[in-house]
């Protein structure tokens, strides 16, 4: 991902629902996803033994491509501000 993030599946094991990312730069992942809802977005953390390690956005219901990019462009911001 361009901002330094990977994606968590290995390939063929991906969901068409929600995409894990691999918490790669070790970012506090709770006040990420607290930050994001401060803006309208919920992600959640990882779930289990993956809690803090990965984070999981959802992409299925009435999520369009334009407002999932939109997500991404204020994640990336918000990851600027907490590396």
């Amino acid at each position: 991902l361009d901002n330094g993030f990977e994606m968590f599946p290995e390939k063929g094991f991906e969901s068409n629902t929600v995409s894990t990312i691999n918490n790669s730069l070790n970012l506090n992942i709770g006040r990420l996803v607290s930050t994001l809802l401060e803006k309208g977005y919920r992600i959640v953390n990882g779930y289990g033994s993956l809690r803090g390690k990965t984070f999981r956005i959802g992409h299925m219901g009435e999520i369009t491509v334009n407002s999932l990019q939109e997500m991404l462009k204020v994640l990336t911001d918000i990851v600027s501000e907490l590396k």
